[in-house]
C-alpha cells in the first residue's frame, strides 16, 4: 500500500527506509510537536545502544536505603472472589484500619501476579497489559511516614529509608518506571511504553479502589504533591520517570466517572523543576534523550478525582466475579512457547462491541484529559453483526461508519510489523473488531507544554487497559498492540497529518488452548 500526500505531511505520512512503526518514529513525533514541521531523525538514530545494563533482578537493589522486608499483604482476593464483578465489597475488617494498610493492600492487588503460562516464554501475568511482561512501572505506599516499594515478584515490601516528608500523607501511593526495564531494542519508544503502562495501572487502581472502597485523588508530574520525597524512594532516581501520585480520598465514595479538571492555569510551568539527568544509561544515547526529554516533563493541573474508571453504563451483564474477570484478562495466548497470540475466528456480539466502545470513551483523569486535545477512537469492524465491516469512528458509545471496507483488517493486519513463521503467530486479520486510539501531540503541547505529549501516551493506556477490563467481563480477548507501520495505518484509517496512532486492541475469543495455567492468586 502505498500513498502520495498532498498536504504538508505529519510524521505519519513522511517516508523513510522501509517499515516504520513507534521505535523509528517516536522523536520525529515528539519534534513535531513541538512545532518542527520536518523533523528529522537524531544524529545516534538506528546506532546500536552496545552493551545493555543489566537491571538489577533484586528490587532490594534498585531502592535507595532498603530496611528489612515486611510480609506481603495476606488474603487479597477474598472479597474478590466473595464480589460480583464491578460492585464494591461489603465492608470488611479493613474498612477500620488505617488508611496506610488500605492502600497497601490496594497498590499490592492492583500489581499481584495472578497466573503462570508455562507455555508462555514471557514472566507470570497480572490483571494488565505490560510491554514484553516486563512490568517497568512500579508502586510505592506511604506506610508510617516511609515509602514502602512493593515487590509482587518476591512476595514483600521492602522500606526505601526515605522519610514520605509532610508533602505525602499516609497511604499515598507514587507510581515510577524504570525506562531501562523495557528492552534497549525499543529505543527512544521506551519512554512512550512507561507512561503507557502508568495510564494503565491509573485505570487498574481507579476500578480496583471500587472493590476496595478507597476513592483516590491524583497528581500528575509537577511540584509538591509528595513528588520529590517519592523520587528519593530509587537509589538512581534519574532513571525513573517522574511519579503520578495518588492520594486516598477518604471523604469521598468510590463512584462515577473520572473528574475532567478546569481549564489548565494560565503558566502550567510556575515552580516546576525535575532533577538533572545526567549521564544516566552509559552507550545508550536514546536512553540519556529520552530521559532528559521525559525527566523534565511536567503535566500541568490541579489534583483530581481518579474516579472508579468505569462508565455510567459498564456493561457487563453476568461477568461473574472480580476474581474471575481479572483470572480472564488476557491478550491471547501461544502454545508450546511460541511468540505471538491465537484468537477464533469468530463474531463479536454488537452488544458487547457497544460495551466495549463506552469503556473506550471514559475520559482519563482531570490533568490528562485537560492536555490531551483531540483524541479519537477509531474502529475497524469486520465481524459484528449489525455493523457495516469497514472503518467507523466511535463517538458517544455508538459506531458511525467512514469507509465501508471489507477488507479493511486485512489491510491493517498487513501493517502489522510482527509476522508469522515457524516461531510465531499474530492473528489479527482472524479478529472480528480492532479498536485504536489516535491523539493530537501538538494540540497537547500547546496546550499543556511538553508534558501535553506524556499525557497522550498515559491516556493511551487508559483508555486501553479499560477495553481489556471490559472484554475480560464479556469473555474476550484484547490485545494492545503498537508495532505498527504508521502509513499504512494512516492511509488505511484516513487519519488527518497530525494523528499519532496510540495503541490499538485487538478484540476477538479465545482460541482453543489446552495449556496448563497456574493460578498465583492468593
Amino acid at each position: 500500500m502505498t500513498f502520495a500526500p498532498t498536504r504538508v505531511p505529519g510524521p505519519g505520512w513522511l517516508p523513510g527506509p522501509g517499515r516504520q512503526g513507534a521505535v523509528d518514529r517516536e522523536t520525529l513525533w515528539y519534534d513535531h510537536a513541538l512545532g518542527d514541521d520536518a523533523p528529522v531523525p537524531p544524529p545516534w538514530a538506528g546506532r546500536p545502544a552496545g552493551d545493555e545494563e543489566p537491571v538489577p533482578d533484586d528490587l532490594v537493589d534498585l531502592v535507595a536505603r532498603p530496611g528489612k522486608a515486611r510480609p506481603w499483604p495476606s488474603g487479597l482476593w477474598g472479597s474478590a472472589v466473595a464480589t460480583a464483578f464491578p460492585a464494591p465489597a461489603p465492608a470488611g475488617p479493613d474498612a477500620t484500619g488505617s488508611v496506610g494498610r488500605a492502600s497497601l493492600r490496594l497498590a499490592a492487588h492492583a500489581v499481584a501476579a495472578v497466573r503462570r503460562d508455562p507455555d508462555d516464554p514471557y514472566n507470570d501475568h497480572r490483571a494488565y497489559a505490560s510491554p514484553r511482561c516486563v512490568f517497568p512501572v512500579r508502586a510505592a505506599v506511604v506506610t508510617d511516614g516511609e515509602w514502602h516499594v512493593l515487590d509482587p515478584d518476591r512476595r514483600r515490601v521492602v522500606p526505601s529509608g526515605v522519610d514520605a516528608g509532610p508533602a505525602a500523607d499516609e497511604g499515598t501511593i507514587a507510581l515510577s518506571g524504570r525506562w531501562d526495564a523495557v528492552p534497549a531494542g525499543y529505543g527512544w519508544f521506551r519512554g512512550g511504553l512507561v507512561a503507557i503502562e502508568t495510564g494503565i495501572l491509573l485505570r487498574h487502581l481507579a476500578v480496583l479502589g471500587r472493590l476496595h472502597g478507597l476513592p483516590l485523588s491524583v497528581s500528575a508530574p509537577g511540584p509538591g504533591a509528595g513528588t520529590t520525597s517519592a523520587r528519593r524512594t530509587w537509589r538512581d532516581p534519574a532513571r525513573w520517570s517522574p511519579p503520578w501520585v495518588l492520594t486516598p480520598d477518604t471523604a469521598a465514595p468510590a463512584t462515577g466517572g473520572s473528574a475532567v479538571s478546569p481549564d489548565l492555569p494560565p503558566d502550567p510551568w510556575a515552580g516546576a523543576s525535575a532533577p538533572a539527568a545526567g549521564p544516566v544509561l552509559h552507550g545508550d544515547d536514546a536512553g540519556e534523550d529520552l530521559a532528559r526529554v521525559y525527566g523534565s516533563h511536567v503535566v500541568p493541573g490541579p489534583p483530581a478525582a481518579l474516579g472508579t474508571g468505569l462508565p455510567d453504563h459498564p456493561g457487563t451483564g453476568d461477568a461473574g466475579s472480580w476474581a474471575e474477570v481479572l483470572w480472564r484478562r488476557s491478550a491471547g495466548r501461544m502454545p508450546r512457547g511460541l511468540f505471538g497470540f491465537r484468537v477464533a475466528d469468530r463474531a463479536v456480539d454488537r452488544g458487547d462491541a457497544h460495551a466495549l466502545a463506552r469503556w473506550a470513551l471514559l475520559p482519563p483523569p482531570g490533568p490528562v484529559a485537560a492536555a490531551d486535545a483531540g483524541r479519537r477512537v477509531h474502529a475497524l469492524v469486520r465481524d459484528v453483526p449489525g455493523l457495516e465491516p469497514g472503518v467507523h469512528e466511535v463517538v458517544d458509545g455508538a459506531f458511525h461508519p467512514r469507509a465501508t471496507l471489507p477488507d479493511a483488517l486485512d489491510r491493517f493486519a498487513a501493517a502489522y510489523l510482527y509476522g508469522s513463521d515457524v516461531m510465531s503467530r499474530n492473528d489479527i486479520a482472524h479478529a472480528p473488531l480492532v479498536l485504536v486510539t489516535t491523539s493530537r501531540p501538538r494540540a497537547a503541547v500547546r496546550r499543556a507544554g511538553p508534558g501535553g505529549w506524556t499525557a497522550t501516551h498515559v491516556a493511551a493506556g487508559w483508555l486501553a487497559h479499560g477495553v481489556s477490563l471490559a472484554a475480560a467481563a464479556r469473555r474476550l480477548v484484547a490485545r494492545p498492540v503498537r508495532a505498527l507501520d504508521e502509513r499504512d495505518v494512516a492511509a488505511a484509517l484516513d487519519l488527518d497529518d497530525d494523528e499519532m496512532v496510540g495503541l490499538a486492541v485487538v478484540v476477538s475469543h479465545h482460541a482453543p488452548h489446552g495449556g496448563l495455567q497456574i493460578d498465583l492468586r492468593s
